[in-house]
């Protein structure tokens, strides 16, 4: 990918960005739909928790089959909790009593795409096959895709009919909404074959002239451009450069969605378990996971020792001797000034004596876990180490909101 397709690609995910800017102004289940396509990128956050109580009871009152759409695609997200799987699945069958395409009656949710993809979708996850409510919810899609549809509507209606009864979709769909269909293929919902063909047509239609876009259709993009840039970095890794390591590491934020922090088991044969991230050394697991998965073992060190400054053995955190690349990691326990100062003096130190003449390496990325999540904190930061000679790069990552500190006071004095 050049440099002027990036600025586009940039330029156009910011418009998008721009577009769904207040998303408390819209529905329910546009809210919902939105949060479900963004959920994977850190900068967009949905509290599927409270929607789904705050739409549960809506629909107790004045049931509809938007409730019902919301619900399923608030289900797909939380935990399953027996509760509301139960109550989800009353919803869905409630749903499945209604007559679809009455006589002499104009069609509302028959032919809504985001309603029938947030019902298939709360069907998948909570139903099987044999229930009577996915033979209902496939026969009515069966009959919607009979009627005339737009672009958008069929090819939702399409990746609906893909998640109850694994049908293909149409190459009328992908020639007319690429852009739709790689996200969703992106999301897991569907498969393309030959799906190459595809992506410049779909990069066409995102950097193009700027056109007006329903809510829905940008957070859709949204996905798309992420996922091309994510496809770009991947072509990238036969020669990565420091830029694509310093983008992988950002890319941790996002792989984080599903850590395990289990409040109940999954299984009946298992336990609920919690990762904890307690140190420093925890968080350099994290990241060997993450780069020993993409680089050849032979080009990345843990723990190396470093030609000796006098007495003094420096013992770098992981090295990427290809690159030349120091990566310094740091546990930032608390998140106030003295803690962003107590980090910046510790890279710093680092830095002088990893990157010298004799050691081989002259640039670091500093890698910083903020297990406060004082987000407030991070621009200064960021700007503080990367005054540092040597340190190109800084990637701050805060503790996800789910790894409760309540967990941590056992392990307040660890280093």
């Amino acid at each position: 990918m050049n440099i002027a397709t990036k600025i586009y690609m940039e330029e156009a995910e910011q418009r998008r960005v721009q577009t769904i800017r207040n998303l408390e102004a819209y529905s329910e289940i546009t809210r919902a739909f939105i949060g479900w396509m963004l959920r994977d990128i850190s900068s967009f956050k949905y509290d599927f928790e409270t929607i789904w109580s705050n739409v549960y009871r809506l629909q107790e009152i004045e049931p509809n089959a938007k409730h019902v759409a919301t619900l399923g695609y608030a289900i797909s997200v939380l935990p399953v909790i027996e509760d509301k799987k139960e109550k989800t699945s009353e919803c869905l069958k409630w749903m499945s009593g209604r007559q679809p395409f009455r006589p002499n009656t104009v069609p509302t949710f028959e032919t809504d795409g985001i309603i029938l993809l947030g019902l298939a979708i709360g069907a998948r996850t909570i139903l099987s096959q044999p229930f009577p409510e996915i033979k209902w919810l496939c026969d009515l899609i069966d009959q919607a895709l009979t009627k005339r549809l737009d672009s958008w509507n069929r090819i939702l209606i399409e990746t609906a009919a893909a998640c109850v009864n694994d049908r293909c979709i149409s190459s009328e769909s992908l020639n007319d909404a690429p852009d739709a269909a790689l996200a969703l293929m992106k999301k897991g919902l569907i498969q393309i074959n030959d799906s190459e063909q595809y992506f410049g047509q779909a990069l066409k239609i995102v950097c193009g002239e700027p056109r007006e876009l329903s809510v829905e259709r940008a957070a859709v993009q949204i996905v798309l451009i992420n996922y091309l840039r994510e496809r770009a970095l991947a072509v990238q890794f036969v020669n990565p450069k420091v830029e694509d390591v310093a983008r992988i590491l950002d890319g941790i934020r996002r792989s984080l969605r599903r850590w395990t922090w289990e409040t109940e088991r999954r299984t009946k044969a298992s336990t609920a378990e919690k990762w904890d991230i307690q140190h420093e050394y925890h968080v350099q697991n994290l990241l060997w996971f993450q780069l020993a998965s993409i680089f050849d073992i032979k080009n990345i060190e843990d723990e190396e020792n470093l030609p000796s400054l006098g007495p003094k053995r420096p013992r770098a955190d992981i090295c990427l001797p290809s690159l030349n690349l120091i990566i310094e990691v740091k546990f930032m326990r608390s998140g106030d000034q003295a803690g962003v100062i107590e980090v910046i003096e510790g890279v710093a130190k680092a830095a002088s004596m990893y990157l010298t003449k004799v050691s081989g390496y002259n640039k670091m990325i500093a890698f910083v876990w903020d297990n406060s999540a004082t987000t407030e904190m991070h621009q200064e930061l960021k700007q503080g180490l990367l005054k540092i000679n040597g340190v190109v790069d800084a990637i701050i990552i805060p503790r996800p909101q789910k790894m409760t500190l309540i967990e941590q006071k056992r392990v307040r004095n660890v280093k």
